[in-house]
């Protein structure tokens, strides 16, 4: 196989945002309020920079990975069960099985009052 190329494609604050779990916010005009970010591999507390009234609704997806390649590739990603709060959330990005893991990333978003 042939390397097209070694060339990092990723924006470089996209790899510290990862690592270092940073947020952002943003009101809409109908009352919402949309909170952002994003995790590296393991479970992660997240804490919202302000509060929402009630408990937000969370999506997670899967944005980078280095896997392994003499295993099955297994990559899961999401909020842990019950535990997303007003206050935050705990973000979980993982493998099951014998799948190796170099390095992983996820972007998660919040959306609520």
């Amino acid at each position: 196989m042939e390397i097209i190329s070694s060339k990092n494609i990723l924006p470089e604050n996209f790899v510290h945002a990862a690592k270092d779990n940073i947020t952002e916010s943003q009101e809409l005009p109908n009352g919402l309020r949309i909170e952002s970010g994003a995790v590296g591999f393991g479970q992660t507390a997240v804490r919202f920079t302000t509060p929402f009234s009630t408990a937000p609704t969370v999506v997670m997806g899967i944005t980078g990975f280095d896997l392994d390649h003499g295993a099955n590739l297994r990559l899961g990603c999401g909020p842990m069960t019950n535990s997303v709060t007003r206050d935050g959330f705990t973000a979980t990005l993982g493998t099951w099985a014998n799948t190796g893991v170099y390095s992983a990333s996820a972007f998660w978003m919040a959306i609520g009052k």
